[in-house]
């Protein structure tokens, strides 16, 4: 496979710095059959290449955009696009078209404007939007957006999922004992527009939220006769998984066609007032706030032809 990546091709990139950065990428078509070009400084320059077999864009770390605005036309292989570590987004200018033989794009954000045309001649077109963010403020974001564009393939497989898994539990050493958590999970599949969804097998489209979460404060004894202690756990968490189809989207499908939103949260909020002792003195307090939505469907003009 043809690879463009700030790992895999050193020699092609040996002006750029920070490999494990923030990344921009620019893909574009090139005025020869056969060949293409891209850019690491917004088209500031471009390095020209051909490729003449699979083509794997690998991102790396950080938090990376490629911007893909056009494409080779005699391009007949896969199309593979890796977001790997941070927070990635892929996204596809209006009116560009690309035929390629499958598609396997990973991103916690895919994006698909006005007029893009994607065909896969033999193979299924695979869109992963998976964002994980197991910190006590987690903020999971993933979404795929398809607005007014045209999926051809033998199978298609659209799926955002978010997920937030974390513990929280502070000592601060003072007569009140904190846990807190605030955490977002949100996954949302949105097809928009004048889409057309068009495959000759199986359409699933998926959007799931997964949350679970442990707040535990402890009052803590001093090792006096007598403790003023407290200790105070809060949950807020935000979760939602949404597919939702509106405008004037079609789908042909002749295989099964199917629509998930499932959004789970399993919080734990525990303030342990026991802890300090039969001669604690003081209040533990417990609060959880949970909220989101889980819903699919398809709405306006929407249809199944």
């Amino acid at each position: 496979a043809d690879t463009l990546s700030l790992y895999g091709y050193q020699h092609l990139l040996f002006a750029i710095s920070g490999t494990g950065g923030d990344d921009y990428l620019l893909l574009d078509n090139h005025e020869d059959d056969g060949w293409m070009r891209y850019s690491w400084n917004a088209g500031a320059s471009w390095t020209d290449f051909a490729v003449a077999g699979e083509l794997l864009i690998d991102l790396g770390d950080g938090d990376d955009t490629i911007v893909i605005q056009g494409f080779d036309s005699s391009f007949s292989s896969l199309l593979q696009i890796v977001g790997g570590g941070g927070t990635d987004s892929i996204v596809v200018s209006s009116g560009t078209v690309i035929t390629a033989t499958e598609f396997n794009w990973q991103a916690e954000t895919i994006t698909l404007l006005n007029d893009v045309s994607l065909t896969a001649t033999t193979g299924a077109i695979t869109f992963e939007a998976i964002a994980v963010d197991d910190r006590w403020n987690g903020n999971a974001q993933a979404a795929i957006s398809i607005d007014g564009a045209t999926l051809n393939a033998a199978s298609i497989s659209i799926t955002a999922a978010a997920s937030v898994t974390a513990e929280a539990g502070l000592d601060l050493g003072l007569p009140v004992d904190v846990a807190l958590i605030n955490s977002h999970s949100n996954a949302l599949v949105s097809i928009s527009g004048n889409s057309r969804i068009n495959s000759t097998g199986a359409v699933t489209i998926s959007a799931i939220s997964t949350t679970v979460t442990t707040a535990l404060a402890k009052a803590n004894s001093d090792g006096g006769s007598v403790t003023a202690d407290a200790a105070v756990a809060t949950s807020v968490v935000d979760g939602s998984a949404a597919v939702r189809v509106t405008g004037t989207t079609a789908f042909s499908v002749d295989g099964a066609l199917s629509f998930n939103a499932s959004n789970t949260r399993n919080v734990t909020t525990t303030a342990d007032g026991t802890a300090g002792g039969a001669t604690a003195v003081g209040g533990s307090v417990a609060v959880t706030v949970v909220s989101g939505d889980t819903e699919a469907y398809l709405a306006e003009s929407a249809n199944v032809i």
